[in-house]
């Protein structure tokens, strides 16, 4: 089977595509997120129990859409939840 594409519908997809992608800001921006969770994580190992039984409630209110949801939105789903909880 032979796929068709003409230009006009493949720059619409491009730019779909490009959506996908997050600018130069927002990967910075994610990074700094994920730096101070990971320095957050590591300077609260001392006081944190090495397994909590449980679940994830938070994760039953999100919602997945074409938008996306922001990064810090991901990091909050775990929060005070031990890293032995796997949702």
């Amino acid at each position: 089977m032979q796929l068709s594409i003409d230009n006009k519908e493949l720059h619409k997809l491009e730019t779909i595509a490009r959506q996908l992608e997050p600018s130069t800001n927002q990967r910075e921006s994610i990074a700094r997120e994920a730096v101070g969770y990971i320095n957050r994580f590591i300077d609260g190992l001392e006081d944190s129990p090495g397994y909590r039984e449980g679940d994830c409630p938070r994760l039953s209110g999100v919602s997945v859409s074409e938008e996306g949801n922001p990064f810090s939105q991901l990091l909050e789903l775990k929060g005070n939840y031990g890293f032995g909880v796997l949702w």
